[in-house]
């Protein structure tokens, strides 16, 4: 399988870049808590994680009784499993759900169907992705006594950034001509339908999507 640039990249990023207090902010927490609560709600109790980063999220779903198995194409994340996700070697629906995390906007658009097909085959049941979103928003977050709190993301459609601000970021949705429809139309094409999608509040920038393997409730 040949090599892309933007996974070349990806292999030379040391674990103090996930570490590093620009990086791991207070909305990207945020994004780990939706991540972590997203694979919970499932129920599932193994797990691929593809794209590790820190490893937060998989320690934490491990001290929860949760067997997760790792890979990353980075050798310096020392994942489980050193793969693309393009090419991931393992068996056929050998795990209940994927979590793939801020991963597919390093490969180019065209290999992110392939990308998909994969992480369909290896689900049995669900596939929860993180992709970011720069798509314009509003958020909007109101306390009311004795109510609680109301916070929401609003989309603000025909706004958009023109470009990708992030080098390493080969598409973002929202930026060159890549919107959710389109991305919906792949997720469909590999077998996946949407169950449910949002944007993280603390961190808009990043949009969840958690898609069941077609032929599963």
């Amino acid at each position: 399988m040949p090599e892309r640039p933007a996974a070349v990249r990806e292999a030379q990023i040391p674990l103090s870049h996930y570490l590093a207090r620009d990086y791991d902010h207070a909305g990207r927490f945020a994004s780990y808590w939706h991540q972590i609560d997203e694979v919970l709600r499932t129920g599932a109790r193994r797990v691929l994680e593809v794209g590790i980063g820190n490893g937060l999220v998989h320690r934490y779903l491990r001290h929860r009784g949760v067997d997760v198995v790792t890979v990353d194409v980075n050798p310096m994340l020392e994942p489980d499993i050193l793969a693309d996700v393009t090419d991931l070697p393992l068996r056929t629906g050998g795990f209940e759900v994927i979590l793939c995390a801020e991963v597919l906007e390093h490969l180019e658009f065209a290999d992110v169907g392939q990308a998909l097909s994969e992480l369909r085959r290896v689900a049995r049941r669900a596939v929860v992705l993180f992709v970011p979103d720069a798509g314009r928003c509003m958020r909007v977050h109101i306390d009311l006594p004795l109510l609680g709190g109301v916070h929401r993301v609003f989309e603000l459609p025909g706004l958009w950034h023109m470009k990708t601000p992030w080098p390493d970021h080969r598409w973002e949705l929202g930026l060159n001509g890549v919107g959710f429809g389109r991305l919906r139309s792949v997720l469909d094409d590999a077998g996946l339908s949407i169950e449910r999608t949002y944007r993280v509040f603390g961190m808009p920038r990043h949009r969840c999507i958690t898609a069941h393997v077609d032929g599963e409730p």
